[in-house]
């Protein structure tokens, strides 16, 4: 699994910054996603995906940005070739910029 996560928080020292990780059934590396952060990855083979989660799921305050934004320059390994209705119509990482700001 090739995991990515962008830094959201416009306060922060790393906003903007994304890094990846891959994930797989041989070292079983657990990672945690901080509040503020954006989440997407890319099963490279068939897989299981847990989530844990801290909170009951709001739905409603779930934030999207489109995998393939210019903005952020996302390196997918493999060609995108599945991908949700929720996730395709997500916005722009500008977009998202702007509705953060005061």
């Amino acid at each position: 699994m090739h995991d990515v996560l962008v830094d959201a928080r416009p306060d922060s020292a790393t906003f903007g910054v994304q890094t990846s990780v891959l994930l797989d059934d041989e070292t079983f590396v657990t990672l945690y996603v901080p509040p503020g952060l954006l989440h997407g990855f890319q099963a490279l083979t068939d897989a299981d995906v847990c989530y844990r989660i801290d909170r009951e799921h709001e739905p409603a305050e779930d934030v999207s940005v489109r995998y393939d934004d210019p903005d952020l320059g996302i390196q997918w390994p493999l060609p995108v070739s599945a991908i949700s209705a929720r996730d395709l119509s997500a916005g722009s990482w500008a977009e998202l910029i702007a509705s953060a700001r005061p």
